[in-house]
């Protein structure tokens, strides 16, 4: 059901189950259930994300911040 409607919830799909089965369900066993057996599948992300990437590479853009130089004509480089 996650997989066919990503935006539904846990609450939401606790509900559904109810009504479709008539069995009381609680939204905790829900997130429960997703946090073990659910792994959203992302279409064309075959490298890292950008938080990843920024992570990974925050020193190095440190240093080449800390790195300037003035011209004489009075240019940055």
């Amino acid at each position: 059901m996650k997989r066919r409607n990503p935006r539904f919830g846990n609450q939401r799909i606790a509900e559904q189950i109810s009504h479709a089965y008539c069995v009381p369900n609680d939204k905790d066993v829900v997130r429960r259930v997703l946090a073990k057996h659910y792994c959203p599948e992302h279409p064309g992300a075959s490298g890292p994300s950008w938080l990843t990437f920024i992570a990974q590479t925050k020193d190095s853009l440190w240093s080449v911040d800390q790195c300037r130089c003035e011209s004489i004509l009075l240019r940055s480089h």
